[in-house]
């Protein structure tokens, strides 16, 4: 950041002045986030939270084999090649009364 001209987010719009792989949200060395620790849990919190009230499928029903999808090459996990598009879906809450599990829409 420049400090005369102040932060300026519009500058990374840019292909040439856009960040690479140098983002370090937390900093580095000496000036490492003392918070970093709880941040962390804390995403990781949200996310069990976000992901249990969701449910995830898969949005076009052509990929549910391995054939039809294009993989990444050179990779030691495999990996589709351009991602995988799903369909996020606020998940329908269950509720157990007594022996029966009863869907809430």
């Amino acid at each position: 950041m420049d400090v005369k001209d102040g932060f300026q987010p519009e500058r990374w719009l840019d292909e040439a002045t856009r960040p690479t792989t140098d983002f370090i949200p937390m900093g580095a060395g000496p000036r490492y986030c003392l918070g970093s620790g709880l941040a962390y849990t804390e995403m990781k919190v949200f996310l069990a939270t976000l992901a249990r009230r969701m449910d995830f499928a898969l949005a076009d029903d052509a990929l549910k084999t391995s054939q039809d999808v294009e993989w990444k090459r050179m990779s030691i996990i495999p990996l589709p090649k351009d991602g995988v598009p799903i369909v996020v879906r606020p998940a329908a809450l269950v509720q157990r009364a007594s022996d029966k599990a009863v869907v809430l829409a």
